[in-house]
């Protein structure tokens, strides 16, 4: 639970998502309920539609497990708190996003391909008919502190759990996909017993290779559009 969004608004904000008109690859661990309730809702859709069972310990970063629970004996967070630092297999799922993502790309063959979180329909309430043209090979979504990350090269701190980066949605080519080689993706995290979620491994990807990305500063919910997909 999160004190503004605890577990059980998760499924009605699940539900809503998947009634977006786009293809969609869908990654499950629920069982017959969740496949019959997915399959169901996107049957309305009319879109294409394959749905992946998968048991947690087969997720693709399943075995940085123990790598996470250990550097979290010994390494002081900025927040103990956070969910992050609390729940070592969140961060498993947060890094398989983007093998999921390389998967979805092969299921459904696109020129780009859109990582949504399932709780993305909260932003629902903002989505306009505002498009826009990628132009790189992996599209973030801005943060007032990623300037300081493009202008000025200043780097979260590993164990900040700073959003830098959003991790809720994001647009990359298969290229963008190839480059994020989990070997060197996750080597600060753990090189030096340190770890943190996603969106601070992203900051650092950014300011090795800044070159991949494009940038979109409006809210990320305007960009769930159609149009990114032709």
């Amino acid at each position: 639970n999160r004190s503004d969004r605890p577990f059980n608004m998760y499924l009605p904000f699940f539900q809503k998502t998947l009634l977006l008109l786009e293809p969609m690859v869908i990654f499950i661990d629920g069982g017959e309920n969740i496949y019959s309730l997915v399959k169901d809702i996107r049957d309305t859709t009319f879109q294409p539609t394959i749905i992946i069972e998968t048991k947690l310990e087969d997720i693709p970063c399943y075995y940085m497990l123990e790598k996470i629970k250990s550097c979290l004996q010994n390494f002081s967070q900025y927040d103990a708190n956070d969910i992050t630092f609390n729940c070592p297999l969140y961060c498993c799922i947060q890094y398989s996003k983007f093998k999921w993502a390389q998967i979805a790309i092969e299921k459904i063959p696109n020129k780009y391909v859109a990582w949504i979180d399932a709780g993305i329909s909260r932003f629902f309430s903002v989505m306009d008919a505002l498009y826009f043209i990628p132009t790189g090979d992996f599209i973030l979504h801005a943060t007032p502190e990623s300037n300081e990350l493009v202008q000025k090269c200043i780097l979260p701190e590993i164990g900040s759990c700073k959003c830098v980066v959003r991790g809720t949605i994001w647009f990359a080519t298969q290229t963008g996909l190839d480059s994020l080689l989990m070997d060197r993706f996750t080597k600060e995290m753990f090189d030096d017993g340190k770890y943190d979620n996603e969106q601070v491994a992203l900051a650092h990807l950014v300011h090795r290779n800044p070159e991949l990305f494009q940038w979109i500063d409006d809210d990320p919910g305007y960009h769930l559009r159609q149009s990114i997909f032709g």
